[in-house]
């Protein structure tokens, strides 16, 4: 198997720090996730967690665009605390990975020579970022939302003991709101969360999302 020129894909991420920077994202270290680029900021922006891939033909960037709504992150962030784990919080509640946009398929290889190329990529998912997430809507509004950018929310949201605790934290801030019907927990997922899970269905048992 060829294998990439060592360093290339480091080289490559520089030059995408800057670019991603001149089209809007800016560095951020978030609370119960870790570092990633925001594009705004408060309660609840979008974000992008870069992925470089080495190609022999140079390096791909692609990753996952998310919501980081911080409330809810600080929320979990507490329930987990309680309990000894090395992976804490778990990754973005809601989030996709660029590649299952058209708009975004057939990425060719970068160079690091490339920069007008680079350059071009960022702003295009500063610009998906912005066209699934819309700025001014709130948690709600998404949540409720049949499509985000032509996906349905199933899409963005994992079968994971975090996004069932997602939807009980949804229904503590506003109980008045029928949320969709989705399947927010795989049973086979509960293990690797079962002290959370347990605290949840012991502490807020009477809500059924």
């Amino acid at each position: 198997m060829l294998r990439a020129p060592r360093g290339r894909g480091r080289a490559v991420s520089i030059v995408f720090d800057a670019a991603a920077q001149k089209s809007g994202m800016t560095k951020a270290k978030l609370k119960g996730i870790g570092n990633a680029y925001a594009l705004g900021k408060g309660d609840l922006f979008p974000v992008f967690f870069p992925q470089y891939i080495g190609r022999w033909g140079g390096t791909q960037i692609l990753g996952v665009i998310g919501l980081y709504v911080e409330p809810f992150e600080l929320w979990w962030l507490d329930i987990v605390s309680k309990f000894k784990r090395t992976n804490r919080s778990g990754g973005i509640i809601i989030g996709i990975y660029i590649s299952n946009f058209r708009s975004m398929m057939g990425a060719t290889a970068f160079y690091v020579t490339e920069q007008a190329e680079i350059e071009e990529w960022a702003a295009k998912i500063t610009e998906l970022a912005r066209q699934i997430f819309e700025p001014g809507k709130d948690v709600f509004d998404i949540v409720c939302s049949k499509q985000l950018a032509g996906f349905g929310l199933q899409t963005y949201l994992g079968p994971s003991v975090k996004a069932y605790a997602f939807k009980i934290w949804l229904h503590l801030q506003r109980p008045d709101i029928k949320l969709p019907d989705l399947i927010w927990l795989d049973e086979e997922r509960i293990e690797s969360r079962q002290q959370e899970y347990d605290f949840l269905r012991t502490h807020y048992g009477d809500i059924d999302p």
